[in-house]
């Protein structure tokens, strides 16, 4: 009795070894093997943000130059804050629709598993 348990363990075991291994391999398939694929793209993001960054700088310092007294400077840092602000709105809001994105690659992953298991249940059920 004490070995069946042992060997349905060590299957179990086997069995689920099997799935992660599955799961990494396919992850690592999506991924790419050095997971650079989608580099060129963020690099590029990266690239116009901080280029949009330093045009708003440049229009502050333009304008700092131009000010003659201290609220004309303020007046440009306001709006250069407001520039940033809006900026920032938009990279929170490419953030949480790419967020929501791998949320629901994610959620269809893990609804996968679960039809595997379902499946795994019901043969077993059946014996």
């Amino acid at each position: 009795m004490k070995n069946k348990k042992i060997m349905k363990n060590k299957f179990a075991i086997i069995a689920l070894s099997a799935s992660l291994l599955s799961s990494f391999s396919a992850q690592a398939q999506e991924t790419g093997k050095d997971g650079n694929e989608n580099f060129a793209a963020h690099k590029s993001e990266i690239i116009s943000n901080l280029s949009r960054e330093k045009s708003i700088i440049d229009v502050e310092i333009s304008c700092i130059n131009a000010a003659s007294k201290t609220i004309d400077a303020k007046a440009c840092h306001d709006q250069k804050r407001a520039s940033m602000d809006a900026l920032k709105k938009e990279r929170d809001a490419a953030r949480d629709k790419n967020m929501l994105e791998r949320k629901g690659k994610l959620q269809d992953r893990i609804n996968k598993i679960d039809e595997r298991k379902a499946k795994k249940d019901e043969i077993k059920s059946a014996q």
